[in-house]
């Protein structure tokens, strides 16, 4: 990516038509590339949509092990408008906030606060909002 910032850039600067012959194919390949993957996502969304629930389940097993991984959670599920795979019951899965009767977590039964409606009168995210909503 450097390499073609740099290319175009002293290509432009020094009118040196190669070096803006080579930027101008580059980002004219990388499009083509971008729409090739786009085709075939669309054309394989079972595919995709098998892979990204699988990603999802895997992931919400170690949610509190890895904080990276966590961001990327709390981030997809913010943006996505979603909870879990395919709902809240997903959270299951995590040791923390599984339902069974042996969970002494302050988080059973509940789900992250990423997955909660974020109120835009309330100026403080509430990283509570999630405990013991999945509670029957």
């Amino acid at each position: 990516m450097f390499t073609l910032g740099f290319a175009g850039c002293c290509g432009a600067l020094r009118e040196n038509i190669c070096l803006l012959k080579f930027f101008c194919g580059a980002i004219v390949l990388i499009f083509f590339m971008e729409l090739a993957v786009a085709v075939l996502a669309f054309l394989f969304q079972d595919w995709v949509r098998d892979r990204a629930k699988e990603f999802f389940e895997n992931n919400i097993k170690a949610y509190r092990d890895d904080i990276d991984l966590q961001n990327l959670i709390d981030s997809l599920q913010k943006a996505n408008h979603c909870c879990g795979a395919q709902g809240p019951d997903d959270w299951d899965l995590n040791e923390y906030f599984n339902c069974t009767g042996a969970n002494l977590s302050r988080e059973k039964c509940g789900v992250p606060f990423s997955c909660c409606i974020a109120d835009p009168a309330q100026t403080v995210v509430n990283t509570q909002c999630g405990y013991d909503v999945r509670k029957k």
